[in-house]
């Protein structure tokens, strides 16, 4: 009862009704009295800090910011007691913000080095990349420009590691896989020829066989035995000039086939030598565009908080978030690159852990008010793969399902996730929604690059690109479907085990 009491209070957190959020925590706490667990202790805190917190950057109201602080030191000093390092992080995040609300520098600066030292020994990711942000916007606040372009460019580095930094290398490899596909073919045709005329050299010495059992028969008859020698002789000159012509077409066409396999090998390397630098100049460029790119967001920032101008802080909050769409952009060129080159790492998949886990980032990002995200994973439905291509391919589905999410009031937008077995040694994921809707007439445009359904697109129509591109490489198929209900569905099929690859086809990345 009283983790239903705590987890009714967070709910309201989110529906920013601060009171019944705080009422039922209080009640929860009343509810175990003295006996509380640690667990409820934490959690129940930490939901009143956030409450007040919430509620304080809506009034700015100093003495509700001193609430909120004093709510996460408690749950802070639980955590801190049984060496809860998730929870510890959780707190020393929301209290560096009060710290910097407050401009209490030096507290804040405190906090924050505390998190990113327990967080440095952890995989909460995530909160890492909070840390950073926070960093970045305090050193801002006291005009630490310095130290805050570093934290940016940290914070920027490793939100794009979350999908592995492993850079582009070899995008047109498709294309240069149909180019030789194609000059193989030329050559096989030219093989053809040649076939056809050695076949033709055998025909003809058959008939200079047939021709001499036709001089052994005329032999039998004396009448015609010079008429015979005649015919035999011119015979035998047609012949020799026919196989000297053939020798010297045979000559003809090997040097012919030589030539253009000189030329092939030749085109093919150029093509090998265009693609590496193709690969180097878009590696270049990310970098080059990246670094601008976070000095841009970085004053834009800074910018923010000092300009006063509606019209100018209107003008720099459109930079910045086009900024931040181009940065988007970059990170996922990067992780075509990844999927194409990287080798599988193969390792037990726990999808309720990845989406859990997805989940948690969309909220980071923000999540529709009025949308209602199931799940429904059956217990058994696990398989051997690689984790960051598949946590890519759900990330990416999901992402695309709540982008996508009806805005009418008058529906009750959802988006389901169902993984289960089809009983043919897969794993079916699909990704169910009753959004704006996609048209089936030509799917397969859908999963080209930069091909966008919608102007809702941010990312440049690369997010289905990048899901047909992971589960290829995974030896799975991913498709869409329009259910009885006229509802969207995006299905992925997932092998038992991922195909074997060679290793020496992998090229190291740049």
């Amino acid at each position: 009862m009283d983790r239903l009491l705590i987890n009714l209070g967070l709910c309201y957190n989110q529906l920013k009704n601060y009171k019944e959020a705080r009422k039922f925590i209080t009640n929860a706490f009343n509810f175990c009295d003295s006996i509380c667990s640690e667990a409820i202790r934490i959690e129940g805190n930490f939901g009143l800090g956030v409450s007040y917190f919430i509620e304080a950057e809506v009034t700015n109201d100093t003495a509700v910011y001193s609430k909120s602080k004093e709510n996460f030191i408690k749950s802070y000093d639980v955590a801190n007691q049984i060496r809860d390092k998730r929870w510890r992080l959780e707190n020393l995040v929301y209290l560096a913000r009060i710290y910097t609300e407050l401009n209490d520098v030096e507290h804040a600066k405190k906090s924050l080095e505390e998190a990113e030292q327990i967080a440095d020994d952890t995989e909460y990711n995530l909160l890492l990349i909070e840390i950073y942000k926070g960093f970045s916007i305090l050193f801002n606040k006291s005009k630490n420009y310095q130290q805050a372009a570093i934290y940016q460019d940290k914070y920027i580095h490793l939100k794009d590691s979350i999908y592995s930094e492993s850079l582009i290398k070899n995008l047109s490899k498709i294309q240069t896989d149909f180019e030789q596909r194609e000059n193989i073919a030329t050559i096989a045709a030219k093989e053809e020829v040649i076939k056809q005329q050695r076949d033709l050299n055998i025909a003809i010495a058959i008939i200079a066989m047939l021709a001499g059992l036709l001089v052994l028969v005329l032999q039998r008859s004396n009448r015609t035995i010079k008429r015979v020698n005649a015919q035999l002789s011119e015979a035998k000159e047609v012949i020799e000039e026919q196989n000297k012509l053939l020798e010297d077409k045979n000559k003809y066409l090997d040097k012919e086939v030589e030539a253009k396999t000189v030329d092939l090998e030749r085109v093919n390397q150029s093509l090998k030598q265009v693609n590496d630098e193709l690969d180097n100049f878009i590696y270049k460029t990310s970098h080059d565009i990246r670094g601008p790119l976070a000095s841009l967001k970085g004053m834009c920032n800074v910018a923010l908080m000092d300009v006063k101008d509606p019209v100018a802080l209107d003008y720099l909050s459109k930079l910045d978030t086009t900024a931040e769409r181009l940065n988007t952009i970059l990170t996922r060129l990067l992780i075509i690159n990844q999927i194409n080159n990287s080798k599988l790492s193969v390792a037990r998949i726990d999808f309720d852990t990845i989406i859990n886990d997805v989940l948690l980032l969309e909220k980071k990002k923000g999540l529709p008010q009025k949308l209602k995200i199931r799940r429904y994973v059956e217990d058994n439905a696990t398989i051997l793969s690689d984790k960051e291509l598949i946590r890519i391919v759900l990330e990416n589905l999901i992402d695309n399902a709540i982008k996508f999410y009806n805005e009418s009031d008058r529906v009750d937008s959802f988006v389901d996730i169902h993984v289960n077995t089809n009983g043919q040694g897969q794993v079916r994921v699909r990704v169910i929604d009753n959004g704006i809707g996609i048209s089936e007439a030509n799917p397969g445009k859908l999963f080209r690059m930069f091909f966008r359904a919608s102007e809702r697109s941010e990312t440049g129509g690369i997010g289905l690109y990048i899901v047909k591109t992971a589960t290829a490489k995974l030896g799975g198929r991913v498709g869409l479907l329009t259910t009885p209900e006229g509802y969207t569905e995006f299905y992925v099929l997932f092998p038992t085990t991922p195909p074997k690859q060679d290793e020496d086809s992998e090229k190291p990345s740049i």
